[in-house]
C-alpha cells in the first residue's frame, strides 16, 4: 500500500488535521519484486558461466568487420596466456600466433563464414605468450547488423 500524507493547516498556519491518500500498490510492488529476483538469476547465470568458461578453459571473442579489432574476453587473454595491457589483438597480431598452416585455415575458414553465413568450426595449433604450444577449438558465427 502506497500512503501519501500532508498536514492540513488553518489560516494562522496551525495543524488542524492531516489529509491522505491511500493507493494500493501490489502490482506495482509485485513486478518491482519480480524484476529483482531477475536480475538475481541473472547475475547467478552470470557468476555460473565464468565459472564454467574457466573450467572448460572457454574463452570468447568478437571482430568487427569495420575495425578489425578482434575484443577478446579475459579468459582469451588467460587461455593465450598473453597480457591485455601489452598484447592488442587486432587481426594480425591473433593471426600472427597461429602456426603449422593454422593461420591460412583461420583465414579460410573465415572467408567462408562471410561468404556462406554458416557457422564454422575448426582445431588450429596456436603458440600462447609463454612460448608453449596449444591446440585451440575455435567457432565462428557471422554477426549481421540492423540491415543484414
Amino acid at each position: 500500500m502506497l500512503v501519501c500524507m500532508e498536514a492540513e493547516l488553518d489560516t494562522n498556519g496551525n495543524v488542524v488535521g492531516v489529509v491522505g491518500v491511500i493507493k494500493d500498490d501490489t502490482a506495482e510492488a509485485e513486478a518491482a519484486r519480480a524484476l529483482r529476483a531477475s536480475y538475481d538469476v541473472i547475475e547467478r547465470k552470470s557468476v555460473d558461466l565464468i565459472e564454467a568458461q574457466r573450467m572448460g578453459k572457454l574463452a570468447t571473442w568478437r571482430c568487427p568487420l569495420d575495425t578489425m579489432h578482434v575484443q577478446w574476453d579475459e579468459r582469451a587473454f588467460e587461455l593465450m596466456r598473453l597480457d591485455p595491457e601489452t598484447f592488442h589483438p587486432d587481426v594480425e597480431n591473433v593471426r600472427a600466433c597461429y602456426i603449422e598452416g593454422s593461420r591460412e585455415r583461420l583465414i579460410e575458414m573465415s572467408e567462408k563464414v562471410m561468404a556462406t553465413g554458416e557457422r564454422q568450426s575448426d582445431t588450429f595449433r596456436v603458440r600462447r605468450g609463454d612460448g608453449s604450444i596449444m591446440d585451440l577449438y575455435i567457432c565462428s558465427t557471422l554477426e549481421r547488423d540492423d540491415n543484414g
